[in-house]
């Protein structure tokens, strides 16, 4: 008989978060690219080209209906942290810097690794949201149950030093564990091809 974990697990399998995620993040990304995209001459006009792309891209992969519009503050903002992310303090500057000169990839490749990182941010705040809704609706024996059934199932696959003492540490950092179950099974999915 299939518990409650176990649903919870198969919700959030790699196939249906991030596969899924990064497949919608993908056709967005897509469509974009082939729409006719404004120029980029100057910084000002990076600023607004890439809060137009993060509203965009959002919008598509969160199936919004209807656009919400681009507030250029708070776009570029998202834009920027992702940029930091992808490329440093300076992110930026070094991906106006590849768009206007063209150097490794130029815009295409800054826009990927933005969409990119959008995708994964998506991904794991559904992976978030899912275990957390999860987590609530157990009593404080449900969630001691749930932590001993994951380790009877999935131990094998942790480090000794999570599974000793009874599994302890899962027991007591349980909603972590639950939240990269996901990136877990994908890592084991690619090494076992």
């Amino acid at each position: 008989m299939e518990t409650k974990l176990d649903q919870l697990l198969e919700s959030l399998a790699p196939q249906r978060v991030y596969e899924e995620t990064q497949a919608r993040t993908n056709e967005a990304m897509n469509e974009y690219m082939r729409s006719e995209q404004p120029r980029v001459t100057n910084w000002e006009s990076f600023r607004e080209h890439m809060a137009w792309y993060v509203r965009f891209i959002e919008n598509r992969v969160l199936r919004v209906k209807g656009d919400f519009p681009v507030d250029l503050n708070q776009d570029w903002g998202r834009a920027s942290r992702l940029m930091m992310q992808e490329y440093g303090p300076n992110g930026g500057k070094t991906a106006y810097d590849r768009v206007r000169t063209g150097i490794n990839g130029g815009l295409g490749c800054v826009l990927r690794a933005i969409g990119e990182r959008m995708a994964n941010e998506y991904s794991q705040n559904e992976i978030n949201a899912r275990v957390s809704m999860y987590l609530k609706s157990l009593s404080p024996s449900e969630h001691l149950e749930a932590a001993r059934e994951y380790l009877a199932k999935y131990g094998h696959l942790l480090p000794p030093e999570m599974t000793e003492a009874g599994g302890l540490r899962i027991q007591a950092y349980f909603p972590l564990f639950l939240k990269q179950h996901p990136q877990i099974m994908q890592t084991l999915r690619r090494v076992g091809r």
